[in-house]
């Protein structure tokens, strides 16, 4: 099952790993690295392979709905656009 989410002019297509990361890491206050994505999804009973939520991390980083660093703090997060 998919989720259509329309996102200004296009439409993304999210798998329920994608969605499940993006509900996990909603509650997250700072960046998490991808091993506490995957212990805290566990920790909720959303359980899926290592390979496939590291795919589905990258996939939300270039779809624009995550930000990632790879220097320290490393790890993902909830974009967030700040509007005046």
């Amino acid at each position: 099952m998919t989720i259509s989410v329309h996102r200004d002019s296009w439409t993304l297509e999210l798998s329920p790993c994608e969605r499940a990361i993006l509900s996990i890491l909603e509650c997250a206050d700072r960046l998490w690295s991808t091993t506490r994505v995957l212990n805290e999804m566990d920790r909720a009973g959303l359980v899926f392979g290592e390979g496939t939520v590291k795919r589905c991390l990258s996939s939300l980083v270039k779809a624009g709905y995550l930000t990632s660093s790879r220097v320290a703090p490393c790890g993902y997060a909830i974009k967030r656009t700040d509007r005046s």
